[in-house]
């Protein structure tokens, strides 16, 4: 089970949460910004209760979301440092590397159009360039956890995917009554 499903599963936001709907680029630009704007209102005006999308590209247009609506609600999944890593490394391959800007003209990287998804750090050993990605990454989102603390919280996923208390606090939290919550026990991604 991830977010997307656990979110789903809700009656009042069936099939109104996308993953990944919207990719941007991870510095925001005039026309990224339009797109995301665009995105962002069409996942807002579905006709479900509670909409949404997951994705970690959505990290540097927060402060945009949160100008252009007055009634939303932000969740930041925190994984394990070293299985992240791991995990990303895996799902990049042998040859991929996000964090470089390589554009596919260095031979021992393979371009990939989600490499414009993650920032750039100049650091050519992948798992160093990734580590530094996750500390950045969460360190900004904690600061954006303490500006918007009413409106954005940030749980660790092996809690609120495996720990029904926390299941339930993080889905009241995005508007789900109690009463109307489908919790679920299991979770492959322990992390």
């Amino acid at each position: 089970m991830s977010l997307y499903t656990l979110l789903n599963t809700q009656r009042i936001s069936y099939n109104g949460v996308t993953h990944e709907y919207s990719l941007l680029p991870w510095k925001p630009n005039k026309d990224s910004l339009v797109f995301a704007m665009q995105r962002f209102f069409s996942i807002a005006n579905r006709k479900s209760e509670v909409s949404g999308d997951v994705g970690m590209y959505h990290l540097n247009y927060i402060d945009y979301y949160v100008e252009a609506h007055d009634n939303i609600r932000i969740i930041v999944l925190k994984r394990n440092k070293e299985a992240t890593v791991k995990s990303w490394l895996k799902w990049i391959g042998p040859k991929g590397h996000r964090w470089l800007d390589h554009k596919g003209k260095d031979p021992r990287f393979t371009y990939s159009r989600f490499d414009e998804f993650h920032p750039k750090y100049g650091i050519e050993d992948r798992e160093e360039a990734c580590k530094k990605y996750y500390d950045d990454y969460y360190t900004k989102a904690l600061a954006l956890v303490d500006k918007y603390s009413d409106i954005m919280r940030m749980y660790r996923m092996g809690d609120v995917l495996n720990n029904l208390e926390a299941q339930a606090k993080m889905l009241e939290f995005v508007g789900i009554p109690k009463e109307e919550q489908k919790l679920r026990e299991t979770h492959l991604n322990t992390s």
